[in-house]
């Protein structure tokens, strides 16, 4: 797709972010190399033209990128001075793993970045989306401060690591700060899951009080650790489908290590399935099966040594 014709994705215009009473983005510091899947992920983000994906990285801006995503050069250690200052004491981590902790905070953080949105995200990238719209509608955002993935009968005691939004203004993106050890728990090296388990107890205790609104909207899609599937998953035109049900997005955090192959940066397919080995336009089980011999090979030569 030529630069100038992204204005347009297959229909989808980029001026309807003029339409939305609420503009969003999502915050993803990443280090290090994209992975494979990545242009597939930029290929779901294409097709949700009215919400902003903002990386803080220090990988290459990848070719033929989305009009909806931004690409800011930061190294680890300009990061962690970022985050020294913006949150009042200093923060060192030995990973990039120990990110995930602080995503609760990113509102106060980022916010020089974010004054121009109603409302931000924290996602992971392991992951395809589907319409987000479709399910986050505008009365789910003028009725709700906090968003999150999780079911709520299922994982209510936690919020979604991968998928949460935020209202952007000063009283919820500074509720990670509630809980008085947020600091002793930031400076630890160990990542001890304040954006999940203990920021859900936050906001549950900040509902109690009035303070805000928050959903469990059970948007989530984890593929489970013992499952290789090949065609469960469609992607077509920005919708997202599970064997034919429309869903949001789709979480593959156990197919990383399997998958090996994907689409180049430029293409531009109006469709594809993804499969626990590779994300492409057909889910071919030979393909899959290749995959899963060179894993067993692999195995059986770190037996015999």
């Amino acid at each position: 797709m030529e630069r100038g014709a992204e204005r347009k994705a297959h229909g989808v215009e980029r001026e309807d972010i003029a339409k939305s009473m609420n503009k969003i983005a999502f915050v993803v510091p990443y280090f290090g190399k994209w992975p494979v899947w990545f242009p597939a992920f930029l290929q779901s983000v294409r097709y949700n033209p009215d919400i902003d994906w903002l990386f803080f990285t220090d990988c290459p801006e990848p070719p033929r990128h989305p009009k909806n995503t931004r690409f800011i050069p930061f190294g680890m250690a300009e990061l962690l001075k970022l985050f020294s200052r913006k949150l009042g004491f200093e923060v060192k981590f030995p990973n990039a793993y120990k990110l995930c902790e602080f995503k609760p905070a990113y509102g106060a953080i980022f916010q020089d970045y974010l004054a121009n949105y109603n409302f931000w995200g924290h996602c992971d990238i392991d992951l395809i989306f589907g319409s987000i719209k479709r399910f986050i509608t505008e009365e789910v955002f003028e009725n709700y401060d906090v968003i999150t993935a999780f079911n709520k009968e299922v994982e209510g005691r936690r919020f979604c690591g991968h998928f949460t939004l935020y209202r952007n203004i000063e009283a919820v993106n500074n509720l990670f700060r509630d809980n008085p050890r947020h600091k002793d728990i930031f400076q630890k090296e160990n990542y001890v899951g304040y954006d999940e388990s203990k920021m859900a107890y936050i906001v549950k205790r900040a509902m109690d009080s009035g303070r805000t609104r928050a959903l469990w909207g059970g948007y989530s899609i984890d593929v489970p650790l013992n499952k290789l599937y090949t065609g469960r998953y469609l992607w077509s035109e920005g919708k997202l489908y599970e064997n034919r049900r429309e869903i949001m997005y789709v979480h593959f955090i156990f197919w990383k290590g399997w998958m090996k192959k994907c689409f180049s940066y430029h293409n531009n397919p109006r469709s594809f399935y993804i499969s626990f080995s590779h994300i492409g336009g057909r889910y071919s089980a030979l393909s899959a099966l290749r995959v899963v011999v060179g894993k067993l090979k692999t195995f059986l030569t770190k037996r015999r040594r």
